[in-house]
């Protein structure tokens, strides 16, 4: 059937009508298709986080629900687990010299013969290492006082500085105080429990916060110090993590190196926390963190960490399914191994590097070319990007702090020294719960910082906080000079 129109007018507005109808369409249509281009990628963008775990992300491995099994950057070298051939194990020796001999006679022969005149032809010897039974000892001082005949003054022997109440405890007591509390990381409440126990000895927790607290004025001069060193090291380690302190979100942060440690809180994750640590804004060489915006506010060069961009790698693989992140993660993996383990740095071969960074840069915006919107410019404001747009971006632009590490031997592939320092930070967590005053976090952080100060310069922590509970803690100059 044919429609056949002889008014002309009739004709027009009929086309028009049909023009009209078939424009509304076409916008109908197109809104559709930005509908679904936007909800694939919502899709998408829902599906990755699915997958993300402490593997492939920066969720923390707590908040895993199937445990992810850990991978080395390191190449496998086809080397058997456990010990190599003709290593020297370790294990307990005998010492010359035992404080007790036990002797186990032999009196009679299995026979039924009497061995009791009979000279041992040999003896064999195994030494048992325990520690003796330990209890509080009391030293009473007794300080004379004696008239004198000729002018009638009273004079008083003088005690030890160290005495300054008729009753307290011993620095052998506050070194165990300060071991337990602030680095074996117990509870008040555990630290005086193992008192009792193990001692008889009842210690309020009140008696423990003084011992802390003493020990925090102590060190005072010792983390100014360790501020002024850190200020001409060549190389600085910064990160930050969440604790709770007065119920409310407060932030650790730390800055150190492979021989110091310091450690503040704040209620400000950004740079008036950075700042107030008095170190970062005054510092020229070079700081290794993991992308935090703060820290690009301050005039010193950066290098980050590749282990967080290893993460987002292997991210983008297992939630996008993108091919450019593997074989960047592959490339890292070999950049890695040829520096650190085969301790090369052949110019030729890191330009080589380069160029394979640039070409797999390519191939990742060819996977991810950007927004048409943004192309267009037909909507305000700037469309957002997906995780691997992002992560190429930053590969991109950051490449030079991305890859310091190939051209300076002093600047490390990871942030790895920093995520440990803090890392005793959760730990104290769960095991102590949260802060109840703000004096107890910085207590807690400064007699931190002094124990990862000498752990770190391979000293004895015990014998480090013995020092301190007598007043007379190590120097940063004392650690690094022996």
């Amino acid at each position: 059937m044919h429609l056949v129109l002889t008014d002309p007018e009739a004709t027009t507005d009929l086309i028009l009508d049909l023009y009209l109808t078939v424009q509304k369409q076409a916008e109908i249509i197109e809104k559709q298709a930005e509908k679904i281009t936007e909800l694939e990628a919502r899709i998408e963008n829902l599906e990755a986080q699915l997958k993300q775990n402490s593997r492939n992300s920066s969720r923390p491995p707590s908040s895993d629900l199937y445990k992810p099994k850990p991978k080395s950057l390191r190449k496998k070298s086809g080397k058997k687990p456990g010990g190599q051939k003709n290593h020297t194990g370790k294990t307990l020796k005998l010492v010359e010299d035992p404080d007790e001999i036990v002797s186990h006679p032999v009196s009679t022969c299995k026979c039924g013969y009497s061995l009791q005149t009979v000279e041992p032809s040999n003896i064999v010897r195994r030494q048992e290492f325990d520690i003796p039974p330990v209890e509080i000892k009391v030293t009473e001082h007794q300080a004379e006082v004696k008239i004198c005949p000729v002018c009638g003054r009273k004079n008083t022997g003088e005690f030890p500085p160290h005495l300054n109440n008729t009753t307290q405890y011993g620095p052998n007591f506050k070194a165990d105080v300060l071991y337990l509390k602030d680095d074996i990381i117990t509870s008040f409440k555990k630290t005086a429990k193992f008192f009792k126990d193990r001692y008889h000895q009842q210690v309020s927790q009140g008696t423990i916060q003084n011992i802390c607290r003493e020990a925090y004025k102590s060190l005072e001069s010792f983390e100014s110090e360790i501020k002024g060193i850190l200020l001409h090291s060549p190389v600085l380690h910064a990160d930050e993590t969440g604790l709770t302190v007065l119920g409310l979100r407060w932030w650790l942060h730390t800055i150190g190196n492979e021989k110091l440690t310091l450690y503040a809180v704040h209620p400000n994750r950004g740079s008036k926390a950075v700042n107030s640590m008095g170190v970062i804004p005054n510092y020229n060489g070079i700081l290794v963190h993991d992308f935090w915006a703060t820290y690009f506010m301050y005039d010193c060069k950066h290098s980050l960490c590749n282990a967080h961009i290893m993460r987002e790698l292997v991210g983008i693989v297992d939630g996008y399914n993108q091919n450019w992140a593997g074989k960047m993660k592959t490339l890292f993996e070999d950049v890695y191994d040829y520096i650190f383990v085969q301790n090369k740095r052949n110019p030729d071969k890191l330009s080589e590097f380069e160029r394979a960074y640039q070409n797999i840069l390519d191939e990742g915006f060819g996977e991810n070319p950007p927004p048409l919107d943004h192309l267009t410019c037909k909507k305000r404001g700037r469309k957002k990007r997906s995780k691997p747009s992002n992560l190429l971006r930053r590969l991109d632009g950051y490449r030079e702090d991305i890859l310091r590490f190939m051209y300076n031997a002093f600047v490390p592939f990871t942030n790895n020294l920093a995520e440990r320092d803090v890392r005793m930070m959760k730990v104290q967590q769960k095991i102590s719960g949260t802060f109840r005053s703000v004096e107890g976090a910085e207590i807690f952080c400064r007699i931190r910082g002094y124990i990862s100060t000498v752990r770190k310069n391979g000293k004895s922590v015990y014998e480090a906080l013995k020092r301190l509970a007598e007043g007379k803690p190590f120097t940063v100059q004392d650690l690094m000079a022996e």
